[in-house]
């Protein structure tokens, strides 16, 4: 079992702090420090470039996880897969909201 990793920093008030970096994941993979603006990094991604390259963004980081799984010395397995899920999970929606969206688009269009 791999040793657990530390990450070091400051809070907002300039107070050293160090943190596990399997307490920076929460159990879904999301992790707080991708929510730090107001709109999540993901959302902004979307709304900049659409929703199918946000969706092949999470697919993509999702191979990514999955192929160097095990081999970053950083985290431990578990933090990864979460990871892997919540890029998959968050692929599987932005590919149905976009299924949803083209139908809308394609039947104004008919009209």
């Amino acid at each position: 079992m791999k040793k657990a990793h530390t990450v070091e920093g400051n809070d907002d008030m300039g107070k050293k702090h160090t943190t596990k970096m399997d307490d920076l994941y929460k159990e879904d993979g999301k992790a707080d420090h991708y929510n730090k603006g107001f709109i999540e990094t993901i959302v902004q991604i979307e709304r900049l470039y659409g929703t199918l390259p946000a969706a092949m963004f999470c697919e993509m980081n999702a191979f990514k996880y999955r192929s160097r799984l095990g081999h970053k010395k950083t985290e431990d397995i578990e933090t990864e897969l979460k990871k892997i899920r919540w890029y998959e999970k968050k692929c599987s929606e932005l590919r149905a909201k976009n299924m949803t969206s083209d139908k809308i688009e394609w039947k104004s269009h008919q009209q």
